[in-house]
């Protein structure tokens, strides 16, 4: 006689997250929704390789395989939906054979006034060597919990989280 363990109910959360695959861009769009059915965040995202020659993203290697974050938009701030996108991502790059490492260029063009540095800065994400005066300022914003100078920090930063 077989034995198998009991069927475990799965887990009901606030949110809901569904992926579908882009047939134009090849980008794996996650939507996640909440209970009352409207939309909440949208992550776009694709494994790829990554032929770093520069080392913009991670300092050990040329080329490697990462997941690429290319939008995570949140349209309820502070609610989790950002953390539970990225930890969405970390799971897919493991799926994806891009053994955890995952890069995203992190931009302050959609919200200038809350550019999402320190956001990542606090998931994990890593700056490259070129930012490393952004890299402590932004340490310092997360320590005294204050805001970024978006004048003189701003535009496109690489980030990245390499295992």
């Amino acid at each position: 006689m077989l034995k198998f363990p009991p069927i475990r109910k799965p887990k009901i959360t606030e949110y809901i997250t569904y992926k579908t695959k882009s047939k134009n861009t090849g980008l794996y769009i996650y939507h996640m929704i909440d209970k009352g059915g409207s939309i909440v965040g949208i992550m776009k995202a694709v494994p790829e390789t990554l032929y770093d020659k520069y080392r913009h993203f991670s300092p050990d290697a040329d080329i490697y395989r990462s997941f690429f974050i290319d939008r995570l938009f949140s349209y309820k701030r502070n609610s989790g939906v950002g953390k539970t996108f990225i930890n969405i991502a970390k799971k897919e790059s493991l799926r994806n054979f891009c053994f955890g490492n995952i890069h995203t260029i992190a931009s302050s063009r959609f919200d200038p006034s809350r550019p999402p540095y320190i956001f990542f800065r606090k998931m994990g994400f890593n700056f490259s060597r070129f930012n490393s005066t952004l890299a402590k300022h932004i340490d310092e914003c997360i320590k005294t919990n204050s805001k970024i100078n978006s004048k003189t920090y701003g535009g496109d930063v690489p980030m990245y989280i390499a295992k």
